[in-house]
Parts: structure tokens; C-alpha cells; sequence
């Protein structure tokens, strides 16, 4: 393992520990790529009741982001921890941007309806357009 890949991956877990343990939301950085930051985000954001679910994407979003790391290559396709950390990333993502587009709305009640809407599709068996459903129900609902 190179010293940048020992870097990348102390950067990982210090971000990782701040945010789980003291709800410390990670500040913009080069060494972690973006799905790594959002998932850290998740953590931080929600801490102290993050979940196993969320902490297992932070790592996966990392494997995914940096192969380089001494871990296997994942293939999202062939992996459903890898698309739920991507779908979680695409979730907190959709909040920021509708938080943009309905400024007039509390960001709270944003993130709720959103999280009440991902929520309802919860058992569906098919994951890959669930992003954009929960995006239309939000406009219904936001509008």
C-alpha cells in the first residue's frame, strides 16, 4: 500500500470516527471522493441515531472510490450493499437539491417528506429507480 492510499484511507476513518462518534460533519476534501463525503455526511447528520446500514455504505462507498485501498474491486451491479450506499448518496443528494428549490420550505420538512417518501418504497425488490421516484412524489408533495 502506497503512503497517498495510507493517507486516503486514515483521512476515511478519522472523518468516519468524528462523525459517528461526535456527530462531526466532515469538512470538503480531495483525499475522500464524493460518495464517501455524503455518506459520511449521512452519519454525521443523523448522529447520535446513524445505523449499521448507514456506516456499512460509508465503507462501501470508500471500496468503491478507492480500490486502490488493498480491497477487491466491487461491481455495483453484483453487489446490493454498493447500490444501497449509491441510492443513499442519491437520497441525501435529491434533499440538497430540493432544499435549493423550495427555499421558501424548511430544509427539516424537506429531509422528513423525503425520508417519508424513500420510507414507502422500502420493499420494493427493484432499487435502481427509486431515486427518481422518490424525487417526482417530492415535487407533488413540496409543490
Amino acid at each position: 500500500m502506497s503512503a497517498e492510499s495510507d493517507l486516503t484511507e486514515q483521512t476515511f476513518r478519522a472523518l468516519l470516527t468524528a462523525a459517528v462518534a461526535q456527530g462531526r460533519r466532515p469538512p470538503h476534501t480531495t483525499t475522500i471522493g464524493p460518495a464517501c463525503w455524503i455518506a459520511i455526511d449521512i452519519l454525521a447528520r443523523d448522529h447520535p441515531d446513524a445505523t449499521p446500514d448507514q456506516i456499512v455504505a460509508a465503507f462501501d462507498a470508500f471500496a468503491i472510490e478507492h480500490p486502490q485501498v488493498g480491497r477487491a474491486e466491487v461491481h455495483p451491479e453484483l453487489d446490493p450493499l454498493t447500490a444501497r450506499a449509491a441510492e443513499f448518496a442519491a437520497i441525501e443528494a435529491l434533499t440538497a437539491q430540493l432544499t435549493i428549490t423550495y427555499p421558501n420550505v424548511d430544509p427539516g420538512t424537506v429531509a422528513a417528506v423525503v425520508r417519508r417518501i424513500h420510507a414507502d418504497f422500502h420493499d420494493h425488490a427493484v432499487r435502481e429507480f427509486i431515486p427518481l421516484f422518490v424525487e417526482q412524489a417530492a415535487h407533488r408533495k413540496l409543490a
